[in-house]
């Protein structure tokens, strides 16, 4: 469980006692959680993002990771305040946040972080939540809309109003993919529901 400003905390659901998680050094980059997800394709590892960058977990030896903030290079991101975390199919994390856009994280095999941001077409730099579609695309909720990114290539299509998009800034952390494929996506005076294959 991540706290609001309190870090990290492992429950044990059988004898109801909570335990906060001390971290190795370096440490959580920020004791704030605003967003969790095990890796896809690594047993024991937790991604947490904070207001203040990105932590790789080691749940067995609670060795931690951190990508901050900053210029591009190893271990860097866009922006610090971490919105959302999708998984690819290809192993890569996509990382989104306040004001940076998203930074796609390479798999396993290594390489450099890639961004997708304002002078890629997306329609806002703070993006408020991530999903993936049935078909590997992903899709983002911004403050100005929302984006289909493919994930080949990272083009973005950039949907706002003129593609049916009624609201224009979208909730953080509101959003979900039901079991027919459909995305939803909430915002301020309501829900878009995505049908991707459409």
């Amino acid at each position: 469980v991540g706290g609001q400003s309190d870090g990290l905390w492992r429950l044990d659901l059988r004898h109801g006692r909570a335990e906060a998680v001390s971290l190795a050094a370096p440490g959580l980059s920020d004791q704030r959680i605003t967003v969790m997800a095990r890796d896809a394709h690594e047993q024991g590892v937790l991604w947490v993002g904070t207001r203040h960058g990105l932590n790789r977990v080691d749940l067995t030896s609670r060795a931690v990771s951190q990508w901050l903030p900053g210029p591009v290079g190893p271990k860097r991101l866009s922006a610090g305040f971490v919105t959302a975390l999708v998984a690819d199919d290809r192993g890569r994390l996509w990382v989104s946040s306040y004001g940076g856009g998203i930074d796609v994280l390479p798999g396993t095999a290594g390489g450099a972080v890639r961004r997708v941001g304002l002078g890629e077409g997306l329609p806002d730099s703070t993006v408020n939540a991530l999903l993936q579609d049935r078909q590997g695309r992903v899709w983002a909720s911004t403050d100005n809309g929302l984006a289909r990114i493919d994930p080949e290539t990272l083009a973005v299509l950039a949907l706002r109003r003129a593609e049916g998009v009624v609201f224009p800034t979208y909730w953080t952390a509101s959003a979900a993919r039901t079991a027919q494929g459909e995305l939803l996506f909430g915002g301020a005076g309501g829900m878009t529901v995505v049908r991707p294959e459409k």
